[in-house]
């Protein structure tokens, strides 16, 4: 096998993800290419866009956290006020946990922009209509 390179990929993906693989040259398959076994992976259709989450008030959290009974779990930095989660599961609702202060967990629903405030220890969110 002159002239051919084997070329290994690992993927770690979020929530245990199991990609699919197209095979470069397939149909449907963008490129093309004479690497042995290469290909393309796309996501696997339950897990898609995601939620935007923007904090006001007194209180404003580190960091954020999204967990899904799916296995999806994301964490992102709060940056101005605003995380950011993408990759959450199109169904049901999922839980948003704040660190970096003391406070209750919050539903939330991907596809969707949620405003939050923190009230003593109680985490408030309600869905922004301006992001439907």
């Amino acid at each position: 096998m002159r002239g051919m390179m084997r070329v290994g990929l690992v993927l770690v993906l979020a929530g245990g993800c199991v990609p699919k693989v197209v095979p470069v040259g397939a149909e449907g398959a963008e490129g093309a290419g004479t690497v042995e076994g290469a290909g393309t992976v796309e996501a696997p259709s339950e897990v898609w866009g995601g939620v935007e989450v923007q904090f006001s008030g007194e209180v404003i959290p580190v960091s954020a956290e999204v967990v899904c009974a799916s296995g999806y779990r994301e964490r992102q930095v709060v940056v101005a006020g605003r995380a950011e989660f993408n990759g959450m599961p199109e169904t049901g609702a999922c839980s948003l946990f704040v660190k970096g202060v003391v406070a209750t967990s919050a539903v939330v629903y991907a596809g969707s922009g949620w405003l939050c405030t923190i009230s003593g220890t109680t985490l408030i969110c309600n869905e922004d209509k301006s992001k439907q």
